[in-house]
């Protein structure tokens, strides 16, 4: 309940199903709640379909496993994303009898990680905008990134110093205040 992640089956060829409460939470509906093959896909945003059928087609007729994130919409109208995963389960010949796995509620997480590449696109273009050089440098002293002004000083392009340790792009550097300190 903690992770809200709940688990799900689909029996084949009936496709009778069956979810766990989790599930059941995430979608906002009771304990009653059992869906044919078409109510399962309603509970989608309609421009992720398309791929949730691919998926799920794969993993029912070839036993190709998936982990995915899709828009998902619940029984109440609450917009979220979730993750879905499943897995094909074969019976002792090789037949897939059962697809079967996990759906979470990841849409707090996701929310966060939207704000965060939004806040790093916008340092990003505020670091390339000022005027001064720029670099920044990992824990193993590799430049990860250059702003046009430091380009212009360092007298060398992106290309040819991202990913590169500051020590050997500039050789005999770490005989300088810089690498002393």
């Amino acid at each position: 309940q903690m992770g809200r992640m709940g688990a799900w089956q689909i029996e084949l060829p009936s496709m009778a199903n069956r979810r766990s409460d989790e599930v059941r939470a995430i979608h906002e509906v009771g304990p009653d709640f059992n869906p044919d093959e078409a109510d399962l896909i309603s509970y989608y945003d309609p421009e992720e379909h398309p791929r949730l059928q691919k998926f799920f087609g794969d993993c029912m007729t070839e036993g190709t496993p998936f982990d995915k994130e899709f828009r998902f919409i619940t029984a109440k109208g609450t917009r979220l994303w979730v993750r879905v995963m499943g897995e094909a389960v074969r019976d002792e010949r090789g037949n897939i009898i059962r697809v079967q796995g996990a759906l979470q509620d990841i849409d707090e997480k996701y929310r966060m990680r939207q704000e965060t590449f939004a806040l790093a696109e916008r340092l990003k273009r505020t670091l390339e905008t000022i005027t001064e050089g720029f670099i920044t440098l990992d824990r193993e002293w590799r430049i990860t990134f250059v702003n046009p002004a430091a380009e212009v000083l360092m007298l060398k392009t992106p290309e040819e110093v991202l990913g590169r340790s500051i020590w050997d792009v500039y050789p005999g550097l770490e005989q300088t205040v810089f690498g002393k300190a």
